[in-house]
Formats: C-alpha cells, sequence, structure tokens
C-alpha cells in the first residue's frame, strides 16, 4: 500500500472568518508552487469558506482557539472569554497526543497557525516545523484588555511562549506590533477569480451602474431600513453579503448569503465602494482591488489603531463609528466615496504569494 502524499496541517483561529480567509490564500499559493501535497485544515469556521479558495483538502471541525467570544460583528465579550480561556488553556495533553498521532500517519511537514495557539502546541509535541501567520498574536491582544480584566494577562504570559516557538514567523501587514525575526509581508488576499464584467453580469448589473458592496466579514447583521435604499438611491445597486434576516428588497438591493457562491474578493473589485468592518481580510482585499473603502471600527480593540493608521495611509476611505452604522449616517458621505479614484495595485506582490515562497524555501529539503 502505498504512503500517503506529505501534507501541511493549517490550524486557523475561528476568530472572525479573516483568518481563515488568508490560510486558504496561503494554502492556494502553496498549492500552486508544491502540487504534490495535501492539505490539513483544523478549524471552526464552515467548511465551504475555506473550499471557495482551495478545492483539494481535508477539513476537522477543532475547536483549536478561544480568541475573542463576540457579541456581534463589532464587539467581544470579555467576561465570557476568560470563561472560555479558564476550560481551554493549558491544552488537553490527550488531545494534543491524538493530533501528534493523526499528523504523523499523515506524513505531515509542516504546521502553519493562523494564530491558533494549539497548531503550535502540537507541531512542538510532533516535533515538526512551525510557521506563525499573524498580523497580530492573542497574547499582545490580552495585554491591551489586562488593566481592565487582570487574568488576561495571565494568559497573555502563557500563550507567548507558545507563540514564540515558531520555527518561522510571518508577520502580515497591516501588522500591529512588529516583532524582530518575522518576515514581513504585503497584506495577504485571495486571489480574484472572475472579472468584475462577469460578477455584475451575475448580479443583474450593467457595467455603468456604481455599487456599492457591503460586508461585516462574514458575521451575520441587519443594516437598518432596507425601503430607504431604494427610495433615495434607487440609481444605485447595493449588494449585501451576510445580511439577516432575509427579506423583501427594493430592486436595487441584493441580499448575499453567507455561503454565497460569489466570491468576496470578486465582489470587493467588481464594487464601485466597499462598506464594513475593518477586519484583516477585508481590508487586504479592498488593498489589492484599489476600491475606497468605508469601514467601521470596533470600540475598545487593540487592533484597531493599527489597523485604522494603515487605512488613512494606504486606502481610499472614510472611517465611521459604530453609531453610523446603526443609524445609516454613513449614507450621507456615499456620494463623496463614489467620487474617490481607484488605486492601481495590479503590479503589487500579494503577501499570500510572499508567505508561500517563504514556507516552501522552509521545507525544500524535505518535498517529495
Amino acid at each position: 500500500m502505498s504512503k500517503p502524499s506529505r501534507c501541511f496541517a493549517f490550524f486557523v483561529t475561528p476568530h472572525g472568518f479573516g483568518h481563515a480567509s488568508r490560510a486558504a490564500a496561503v494554502a492556494e499559493s502553496l498549492a500552486r508552487r508544491l502540487p504534490q501535497y495535501q492539505f490539513q485544515f483544523f478549524t471552526t469556521i464552515p467548511e465551504h469558506h475555506i473550499a471557495a479558495s482551495i478545492k483539494d483538502f481535508h477539513y476537522q471541525a477543532l475547536d483549536c482557539d478561544v480568541g475573542l467570544v463576540q457579541t456581534d460583528a463589532l464587539r467581544a465579550d470579555l467576561p465570557k472569554t476568560l470563561q472560555r480561556l479558564k476550560t481551554f488553556l493549558p491544552f488537553d495533553s490527550a488531545e494534543v497526543q491524538r493530533l501528534v498521532a493523526y499528523l504523523q500517519r499523515q506524513r505531515c511537514t509542516a504546521v502553519i497557525s493562523d494564530i491558533a495557539p494549539l497548531g503550535l502546541e502540537v507541531a512542538h509535541a510532533a516535533d515538526l516545523p512551525s510557521v506563525l501567520v499573524e498580523n497580530f498574536t492573542w497574547d499582545w491582544i490580552y495585554r491591551g484588555y489586562a488593566l481592565r480584566h487582570p487574568r488576561m494577562g495571565d494568559y497573555a504570559d502563557h500563550l507567548s511562549s507558545i507563540f514564540a516557538r515558531a520555527d518561522l514567523h510571518l508577520q502580515c501587514q497591516p501588522i500591529c506590533h512588529i516583532k524582530s525575526g518575522g518576515i514581513l509581508t504585503s497584506p495577504v488576499s485571495r486571489r480574484f477569480q472572475k472579472d468584475p464584467a462577469t460578477v455584475r453580469s451575475q448580479l443583474g448589473l450593467s457595467p455603468a451602474t456604481k455599487m456599492v458592496f457591503i460586508s461585516m466579514g462574514g458575521t451575520p447583521h441587519s443594516l437598518p431600513d432596507l425601503e430607504m435604499l431604494g427610495k433615495r438611491y434607487g440609481d444605485i445597486a447595493f449588494v449585501i453579503a451576510g445580511h439577516c434576516p432575509a427579506q423583501v428588497t427594493p430592486s436595487n438591493v441584493r441580499l448575499l448569503p453567507t455561503n454565497s457562491p460569489l466570491f468576496h474578493p470578486d465582489l470587493v473589485r467588481a464594487a464601485n465602494v466597499v462598506i464594513g468592518k475593518a477586519g484583516y481580510s477585508t481590508i487586504a482585499e479592498v488593498y489589492q482591488a484599489g476600491v475606497p473603502f468605508g469601514y467601521f471600527s470596533r470600540p475598545e480593540s487593540p487592533e484597531m489603531p493599527p489597523l485604522l493608521s494603515f487605512l488613512k495611509e494606504k486606502i481610499q476611505g472614510i472611517h465611521f463609528t459604530d453609531n453610523d452604522y446603526q443609524t445609516n449616517a454613513w449614507l450621507d458621505h456615499l456620494s463623496t466615496l463614489l467620487s474617490m479614484p481607484r488605486i492601481d495595485r495590479s503590479r503589487e506582490p500579494n503577501g499570500a504569494d510572499q508567505c508561500a515562497d517563504a514556507i516552501a524555501q522552509l521545507v525544500g529539503s524535505q518535498s517529495v
């Protein structure tokens, strides 16, 4: 019986869809470089989200990280986060050994963690090369909350030693906290798959129609007063991802389910303006597409200041408050956003390819 091909194991935090988007982008780029490798994904992010980028992979639903417990797309519940951390850390040794044995049977070559510390713990126990892909790590985030919740500092100390074990440390712009020894990459964005004209045709829109794409990073959300979009902005198409609940809408509004067959990066590139949460994957996709961005920040998140600084410096757009989303006040600035020019970044590198090159170099001596 022949041995299975070698594989890469991806452990991905379920904190938002952005980390899975980044990991899928890196895996897709690796698959083009090393087609003989198989891919294993360990996460609770839905399988269809990864399958939008990479077709041939094995998926295991695994609760491999706590991150922050969210109350909605823009807020975290810190007391509940502490409750989860108490049961999650330290890692269950039997579960670590189960994963070690599994990866050994699969002839795993390297473990790649998008800020899920369990992956790094398993790699250490299995004596496998480990890769950390991040624009922040949980120890850094937790320290930002430690003044108000001192126990966060204890968990930050515990996780800091685990993150420090990574053999290859890839820091992807926009970076929250640059560390020595890491490799700095451009923003990591999933590759575009369809041209804007094709995407617009699938939405029933003409090339000349102004299109506003609204996305809250994979989290279900409810935009107030959809009827008003038809009455006041009938000549503009609003394409809204993940809107809940689904409902009858004006003719200029398209509601897309979270598992829409339309690829999120393609929707970003097809739009004249993107409106959404200032999360990593949306920022990276907006950056790659060069499209203007109206963005809502998450109150009190330590991640926000560096992300907002990057947005202000690199991306055409407007920063809105959480209240602007709830009241639709952002619409007062829509004409300004629509007048902003696109930025041509077609010749700039994608951080996914830079990550894949570094990982391929790490495992080069072990490639089959």
